[in-house]
């Protein structure tokens, strides 16, 4: 269905089943018959980086019953027989892979000699005057591969009736960079008042060809089209082409997000002049730019996250001011001072974080910010937040940014009066240092801390904390507890359709979210550390099992284990959900994904292991275990007991 300068899909009926569960299509091709021919990866690891099975893909042909093509004389006859004249007539065709096809072998003819000029003035007359724009367009692409459409008529089609002509005619005439000045001046008149939103769009894919003295007015004027704002295509492209001019010229790139339309456009050029260190300036353009604060601010906050010890830019005090007075911007300019490490800001929020009668939210956010900057202010108010019901996570969370012992005493002190999350949040903050390892690891020897409350993830996180006197207390941290083939058998045994048909998916959901859901999501619900399982092949039974008993055997790179070691000593294990030349931002099991800054980090080591244990049907009870493996075979979400 048409929307904005694309498409969406929805989906239809299913037509068609595939007859097995190793089915992977990925390509989709039109025949000279009119069939479709389907190409089936057919590979067990659908997940795999690598291809294992090379010799097992396959290609499907479908066709109705009773095919509605039309057969004409020479369907099939071999098409670089014809001459240039029938090979033209075929962009007429309504079959697309003859007129594809005669493309082709017209380009390759033109390569060796002039096509025959009785072919050309047929696809000019085609061009020019055919009544449907697909074969305009046939006829268009196959001038344009044999040398016979100019600069000239591409001019002209910029002014065409049809829009995808004239958007046709964009990306031709961008094929090789700059298009002159006369065209480029057309190209930016026509970002400024192209009905077309499909036109738009080839226009912003159009600016990473540009040449710069293009490329700028060109931004500016699509930037100004509001009418674009929300859409899915162009505000993305318009930024992939003017993201690389911002640090070289600020002060122009500042003049287009003050006057763009666009909000997303506004927020990525505050974040990339942040990361070009050009703070001030932005700075500047906040007190001057009203209708531009909020989204400035915006991208402020996002080029400032992970970042800590950061001086305030110059002139931010009179800004702060001038901000506190506008009541959109306000909120966001407290945001963005709060990322400050300055002892005035550090005092101001420390002052918020002990008012009781402020917003809970904003003493959380003063409470990480503080926790960031690994403020002393708050090493001294620690304590008495993990008597706050309304801050204990977050001051736990905190403890983990201060090398303190007598913090993490604390902790060990208050734990058996901490709820079970509080509780996992302790064990994850005393994991992350190796004096607070240390303590928690002799908690554990002394029975002080159940064994069995220290997830895997995190007795890994010591092993590689504290080193092997935490595996001298725990044990072999990797080792699967039975012979897999004897597991493999066990669960085949429980788990049969008839047993799994029986089971309560309800609870399997329950046990689900306690299991699994700490890394992976499925209908929506649970984290990111792992894969999404909704589509997965998890009804089949093989896949389950080899994922289940041993997960580490095939890793996609995304989800390789990741450990990383800060400057300060705190180590941060999980997977890398994205990283720029500033920033790593890594998703860790059970938390809040944490934006680390590169300055900041001293190692980072990619494991071949895999984040989810061994054995994880292990810890779980037969009843457990079949009603998990039956919440996984649901083709939709159940309700919760």
């Amino acid at each position: 269905e048409v929307k904005g300068s694309g498409f969406v899909a929805r989906h239809g009926d299913d037509f068609m089943l595939a007859n097995n569960a190793q089915w992977v299509g990925f390509s989709l091709e039109i025949g000279p018959e009119g069939g479709l021919y389907v190409l089936d990866w057919h590979d067990a690891d659908i997940c795999g980086g690598d291809v294992l099975d090379k010799d097992t893909g396959r290609i499907f042909r479908i066709v109705p019953t009773e095919s509605t093509a039309q057969d004409w004389e020479g369907r099939y006859d071999d098409l670089r027989a014809r001459s240039d004249v029938a090979l033209a007539r075929l962009q007429e065709s309504p079959s697309d892979w003859h007129a594809r096809r005669a493309r082709v072998i017209l380009q390759h003819r033109a390569t060796e000699r002039p096509v025959d000029s009785d072919a050309v003035a047929l696809l000019e007359t085609l061009y020019d005057a055919a009544p449907v724009t697909t074969i305009r367009l046939k006829a268009m692409w196959t001038l344009h591969v044999t040398g016979n459409m100019t600069a000239a008529h591409l001019t002209e089609a910029l002014d065409d009736d049809q829009e995808y002509v004239r958007a046709w005619a964009v990306q031709l005439l961008m094929e090789d960079g700059d298009p002159g000045p006369g065209v480029s001046d057309q190209l930016v008149r026509m970002a400024r008042r192209e009905r077309s939103p499909v036109v738009r769009k080839y226009l912003a894919a159009a600016l990473q060809r540009a040449g710069e003295d293009v490329r700028w007015p060109l931004a500016a004027a699509l930037a100004g089209r509001g009418e674009d704002a929300n859409d899915h295509n162009i505000p993305v492209l318009l930024w992939t082409g003017l993201e690389g001019l911002v640090a070289a010229d600020p002060e122009r790139a500042l003049k287009i997000a003050g006057s763009a339309a666009m909000p997303l456009i506004t927020q990525y050029v505050a974040r990339r002049l942040v990361d070009a260190d050009e703070t001030d300036r932005l700075v500047h353009a906040l007190v001057s730019m009203r209708k531009a604060r909020v989204p400035l601010l915006t991208g402020m906050i996002a080029g400032l996250e992970g970042r800590r010890d950061v001086d305030p830019p110059v002139g931010w005090d009179l800004a702060a001011a001038a901000l506190a007075r506008d009541r959109h911007a306000a909120p966001l300019a407290a945001q963005v001072s709060q990322r400050f490490s300055d002892s005035e800001t550090a005092r101001t929020m420390v002052v918020t974080l002990q008012d009781e009668t402020a917003e809970a939210g904003d003493r959380r956010a003063a409470l990480q910010q503080l926790a960031l900057n690994q403020r002393e202010e708050l090493r001294t108010v620690l304590p008495d937040l993990l008597d706050d019901d309304q801050l204990r996570i977050e001051a736990i969370r905190a403890i983990a940014s201060f090398d303190d012992p007598p913090l993490g005493m604390q902790l060990l002190t208050q734990y058996e009066t901490l709820n079970a999350l509080e509780k996992e949040e302790s064990i994850q903050a005393l994991a992350s240092r190796p004096q607070y390892g240390w303590m928690l690891t002799e908690a554990i020897s002394e029975g002080k801390i159940p064994r069995e409350a220290v997830a895997p993830h995190v007795a890994r996180q010591l092993r590689r904390v504290v080193g092997s006197g935490f595996v001298e207390v725990w044990g072999p941290i990797d080792h699967l507890a039975g012979d897999k083939e004897d597991m493999d058998a066990r669960y085949r045994s429980l788990l049969t359709p008839e047993a799994v048909r029986q089971a309560d998916t309800g609870q399997g959901r329950r046990t689900f979210m306690t299991a699994c859901g700490a890394c992976h999501q499925m209908y929506g619900e649970g984290g990111e550390v792992g894969p999404d399982l909704t589509g997965s092949n998890r009804t089949n039974l093989d896949y389950l099992l080899s994922n289940v008993i041993s997960p580490g055997e095939e890793i996609q790179d995304d989800y390789r284990m990741v450990i990383i070691t800060m400057r300060d000593g705190r180590t941060h294990i999980g997977s890398i959900a994205s990283e720029t030349d500033r920033r790593v931002t890594v998703r860790r099991v059970g938390q809040p994904a944490v934006v680390l800054a590169r300055s900041d980090i001293q190692s980072i080591e990619v494991s071949n292991m895999s984040l989810m244990p061994e054995g994880l049907f292990a810890s779980l009870t037969d009843r457990e275990v079949l009603n998990l493996t039956a919440y996984l075979r649901t083709a939709a979400q159940v309700p919760l007991p």
